[in-house]
């Protein structure tokens, strides 16, 4: 069935966020919330749906200074400016909200459009392809009000929405299970090692440069050479989460010349390391756990083989943890919007070094980790998240 079809500018109104000047940030309570964009990433990478509570808060007094308008309850909020664009990362807000300048929100005119209808129909869009072709990415307003979206009668999105929720909610165990993994496996490591910051174990240090055999940036590709429908497997930075893990639902796929595949492809156990994001973002990194063959990878991703002796998943866990993350902040520079770790600031980090037999150890305990929590309690999760973006596809085409 073909439902009409209207502009996104007719069903809701798109309203920009605010310069959030540093003298009122670091308030942890106050009339507003005032989320920025890693506020909303965190809810979405989460598999969380709404959003009512951020990092910082303002007053009423603070809003008039810097003349903002709060988002109403029922807004979708998502990044407008920089690489936090091709995380494709959406919320709803349960509360009166701010959003920072680099974020913005959709408010939805009810009569026309349900909020959890208009929801799954953003979340369907790569909204990067909708970007300027400048330096840093960005979103118009005009732009997004231009795109069409199909609008069928009020019941019928309702009914279309609660279907689409239903699976998401499937999908959400899977999120669940990677989190309890992790926290599991974060006490494992705290009681090898303690806070290898600290080192209160007294490993000895070496730089990251010196554990490394072989570095690789990954493959250049513009919006229109990778997505669902090309042969190879192609890893983004999207894939890889803040706390380490890796989404394989979030990778898409990609063309590539026999020797790009050779020269590009992942192996398992190989280290991955985000070079360049949001300044929140940048220096994500994580371990390909995975027999799959001819993965491809970014060019936002260094590809890193360690020594012999020198475990990734080891450094992945330090570099994860709240010590390794400290000494990561001190490495990142920048733009407003767009930041990065540079190889030869990387390779001067040190790290402390356990002998390789505990490093091993651990090694095996994330291996068994994965293989048998997460597998058993995400396996159904994971279909349903295959069922999830199939009945969005075919609910906008009017199919459902």
């Amino acid at each position: 069935m073909s439902w009409p079809v209207a502009y996104l500018g007719e069903v809701g109104s798109l309203q920009a966020g605010y310069g959030f000047p540093n003298k009122y940030q670091g308030k942890k309570a106050g009339d507003y919330p005032f989320a920025k964009v890693g506020d909303i990433s965190a809810v979405a990478r989460a598999g969380q749906k709404y959003i009512g509570s951020a990092g910082n808060y303002i007053d009423k007094e603070e809003l008039n200074q810097i003349r903002g308008k709060p988002l109403p309850v029922g807004s979708i909020v998502f990044a407008k400016i920089g690489e936090a664009i091709r995380q494709n990362f959406r919320a709803v807000t349960t509360t009166e909200m701010i959003v920072d300048n680099n974020s913005m929100g959709l408010v939805p005119r009810e009569s026309i459009v349900d909020t959890d209808y208009l929801y799954h129909f953003m979340c369907r869009l790569d909204l990067y392809a909708y970007t300027g072709a400048t330096t840093v990415p960005a979103l118009r307003k005009s732009t997004l009000e231009a795109i069409e979206i199909p609008l069928p009668p009020l019941s019928e999105q309702k009914r279309i929405a609660a279907i689409l929720d239903k699976a998401d909610a499937i999908r959400r165990k899977r999120h669940q299970a990677i989190e309890l993994a992790d926290q599991f496996l974060r006490s494992v490591f705290l009681n090898l090692f303690g806070d290898p910051v600290t080192n209160p174990k007294g490993w000895h240090s070496k730089p990251f440069g010196e554990l490394v055999r072989d570095a690789k940036i990954g493959l250049v590709r513009s919006a229109s050479e990778f997505g669902e429908s090309f042969e190879y497997p192609y890893v983004r930075m999207d894939a890889i989460t803040s706390r380490g893990g890796f989404l394989r639902e979030l990778v898409q796929s990609t063309s590539a010349t026999a020797a790009e595949v050779s020269e590009y492809s992942l192996r398992n156990g190989d280290f991955l390391f985000n070079t360049r994001n949001s300044k929140e973002l940048v220096g994500k990194c994580t371990v390909f756990n995975s027999d799959e063959r001819d993965v491809l990878f970014n060019n936002n991703i260094m590809r890193v083989r360690f020594v012999d002796g020198v475990s990734p998943h080891f450094v992945s866990y330090f570099l994860n943890s709240k010590g390794g993350q400290r000494e990561l902040d001190k490495l990142k520079s920048g733009t407003t919007s767009v930041f990065a770790v540079y190889a030869k600031d990387l390779n001067r980090l040190p790290i402390p070094l356990p002998n390789s037999n505990v490093q091993q150890q651990f090694e095996a305990m994330v291996r068994h980790v994965d293989g048998q929590i997460a597998k058993a309690f995400c396996s159904a999760a994971r279909n349903a998240g295959d069922l999830a973006d199939a009945l969005s596809k075919r609910a906008f085409a009017g199919e459902l």
